[in-house]
């Protein structure tokens, strides 16, 4: 994979091996991967936490922060999973950037972001479970 200046991976460059038709068509075969399994798994989806600081480790923020929520959202619905996405993106802060300190580097959780990152999945999964 290609890096950026910073030494991580670049990301959306549109040049026909990343950018959204890229990042859908491969979210979608992982999605049909699972669901080929033999033992029928029940397929989530999550719509990663927010990207506090642009260009951390190559990345794009308005990638990370503006098309995946909604990318993710739209490929789970088309995909008639019968969960939506479990929405990490709003438990980390979502688009206000509300926890920056949730964050250790802009990108990576701290203990704090990881753990609100199992709040949020435990409370899908309780949800659906109970």
């Amino acid at each position: 994979a290609k890096t950026k200046e910073g030494g991580g991976p670049a990301n959306w460059e549109n040049d026909g091996t990343t950018g959204a038709a890229e990042f859908e068509r491969d979210y979608r075969a992982m999605i049909e991967i699972f669901k080929g399994f033999e033992t029928k798994p029940v397929v989530y989806t999550m719509v990663p936490p927010p990207l506090y600081k642009d260009g951390v480790y190559g990345m794009n923020q308005t990638v990370i922060n503006k098309v995946l929520p909604d990318l993710v959202r739209k490929i789970n619905d088309e995909n008639q999973l019968p969960h939506p996405p479990i929405d990490v993106f709003k438990a980390m802060g979502g688009s206000g950037l509300l926890h920056p300190d949730w964050s250790c580097d802009g990108c990576h959780p701290t203990d704090t972001g990881y753990s609100h990152i199992a709040v949020a999945v435990r409370d899908v999964l309780t949800a659906v479970l109970v």
